[in-house]
């Protein structure tokens, strides 16, 4: 009460122990002041009490000259600090000073720390977001708990070796989206190329240096962020007016910042690359239905050329394109845009065995060229191509087309690009495929229905359940049906025996066939047919099985012809 009530504190003096220990739990005061030697309890039960209720308050021990082991102890037990009796008025007023003081410190620096980690709880919350929003809260963050009058963070380009201005608080107009920093030889560049911390503070008037173009700062705090080891930019904020200075622990807190800010930021650039590799992948398996259901629809190979290079050029950068196609030893090319002119040139028109174009079909393997000058078989082609994309076009070991893209940027085409024209090629290669395949079946039925028309015997054709499926001209002409009008209808229906008793024995000898898949001939004594007209007709018959791709019976074939006059 004598010491420091004078010196502004407001004391709580208790005449015993137990009401000490009473009036600390109660009150709970900033500091308790207590003797070893006491009525009741010690000064280290009075610790051990405060320490068995979970209590924090700070604490100084007065304890008598040599007795080390009992200052160990209250050291132990939390108390802050010890006096040893006889003390003056300055020596007990200068322990309590430090120790609210520390306390204070402590308490600040909890209270910092606890918000970093709300702070750092936001950030990790953030998986999703735009990169750009993710930069802004960690600026905000670093000025909220260092106290700073700006903040500011700079990624590095690593292509240009610069550092990148990509988010600032506080900085007004001198803060510009565009504003660069070279790495060589500035102040962030330096926390770039050492991965170490940069801290100035009390910089006098003409002490002070350039952070920024512009405008000059008093104290600065620059913390890198990094990535497994690799610096991917800093972190720094800085006072330019206030007299503030920066301390280690706000470089502890901005330290701990970066590293969760670093992690934020590279998750925010990974979701950003796969959101948009995605998207890629979702308009590439767009394009590949769109020409899957394109090709689908047609056989005509001009036409299926003009369709996929369209899709290509729509998919890529590429400013023109063209294929060509084998069939049947011709080659035939499809093109747009500025390589239409170069097909039309002698001088540049493309040879299927030559340069780029040549190595891919010789290959068989694609080609990604970033830059055409550099690359030893160019042979033909305009000058303002600079880089070209081209892949064959297979059909099983042999390639019968390429698909060829190009541009006048270098390095217009990437991976991506690749893998996108080497699928669009495959589609090609079924879609030109079923054209050749439908061409060479049309042409042999023409063939067949060429034989079939020219032969004086009767053919018609039945599935397994002997339902009629054609009728040459010359059936047409013994029995007097029509194809139109039998198609379809059951072979005892239409081919019906003239007796009594009924019956089909043309459908039976083709039941006989379905059954054992060997072809036989009808008994000269064969029962007569009826005609459309209700004539009769003898007929001599030969059936044989109607097979598909696999060897299975689908059906039969029966060969017939009048023999109505030999009969007679």
């Amino acid at each position: 009460e004598y010491i420091l009530r004078p010196s502004g504190y407001v004391p709580l003096v208790a005449t015993d122990s137990e009401e000490g220990l009473r009036l600390a739990l109660e009150e709970q005061p900033d500091l308790v002041i207590v003797d070893q030697k006491m009525p009741k309890l010690s000064g280290l039960d009075i610790l051990r009490a405060l320490r068995e209720h979970q209590s924090d308050i700070p604490a100084i021990l007065i304890t008598a000259y040599g007795s080390e082991a009992v200052i160990v102890e209250a050291l132990r037990l939390g108390a802050r600090d010890y006096i040893t009796k006889p003390f003056d008025v300055d020596e007990l007023l200068n322990a309590v000073d430090k120790t609210l003081r520390e306390y204070r410190q402590e308490q600040a620096r909890a209270r910092a720390i606890e918000e970093l980690e709300e702070r750092v709880r936001d950030l990790s919350t953030l998986y999703g977001v735009s990169q750009e929003k993710v930069l802004n809260l960690v600026v905000e963050t670093a000025v909220h708990i260092t106290r700073a009058e700006e903040g500011y963070l700079l990624l590095v380009d690593e292509q240009s070796n610069e550092l990148h201005l990509r988010a600032a608080q506080n900085m007004g107009d001198r803060y510009a989206r565009d504003f660069k920093l070279q790495v060589d030889d500035t102040i962030a560049g330096r926390v770039v190329r050492t991965g170490e911390p940069v801290m100035f503070n009390w910089l006098e008037a003409e002490q002070r240096f350039k952070v920024k173009t512009g405008y000059l700062v008093k104290s600065l705090l620059n913390v890198p962020l990094k990535v497994r080891d690799r610096v991917i930019g800093v972190l720094g904020v800085d006072n330019q007016v206030a007299e503030r200075t920066f301390t280690r622990n706000d470089l502890l807190l901005l330290t701990t910042l970066a590293k969760h800010a670093a992690i934020a930021i590279e998750n925010a650039r990974l979701f950003a690359m796969t959101n948009e590799a995605l998207s890629r992948r979702m308009r590439e398996l767009s394009a590949m239905q769109t020409v899957a259901r394109d090709l689908n629809a047609t056989l005509d190979a001009d036409r299926i050329a003009s369709l996929v290079l369209l899709q290509a050029l729509q998919m890529t950068e590429a400013q023109t394109g063209m294929i060509g196609v084998l069939s049947e030893g011709f080659l035939t090319w499809t093109s747009r845009g500025y390589l239409t002119e170069a097909l039309n040139d002698e001088e540049l028109a493309p040879q299927w065995d030559k340069g780029i174009v040549g190595r891919v079909t010789r290959t068989g393997l694609p080609a990604l060229i970033t830059d055409v000058r550099s690359d030893p078989e160019v042979y033909w082609g305009p000058q303002q191509t600079r880089s070209q994309l081209a892949v064959p076009i297979r059909r099983e070991d042999k390639v019968i087309g390429v698909i060829d893209l190009e541009s006048t940027e270098v390095g217009a085409f990437g991976e991506d690009d690749l893998r996108f024209m080497i699928g669009l090629a495959d589609h090609a290669a079924v879609a030109l495929e079923n054209a050749r395949l439908f061409g060479a079946v049309v042409e042999e039925q023409w063939k067949t229905k060429l034989i079939l028309r020219s032969i004086a015997d009767g053919v018609y054709t039945v599935d397994r359940d002997l339902r009629i499926l054609t009728l040459n001209p010359s059936a047409e002409r013994i029995t007097g049906w029509r194809e139109t009008e039998v198609r379809g209808k059951l072979c005892e229906q239409v081919f019906r025996d003239a007796n009594p008793e009924g019956g089909s024995h043309q459908a039976s000898l083709i039941g006989q066939v379905l059954r054992t898949g060997q072809p036989i001939t009808s008994r000269p004594d064969a029962p007569a047919l009826y005609g459309r007209d209700g004539r009769q007709v003898f007929v001599s018959s030969s059936v044989a099985p109607l097979r598909n791709r696999e060897n299975q019976v689908v059906g039969g074939v029966v060969a017939f012809r009048d023999v109505s006059v030999e009969r007679e």
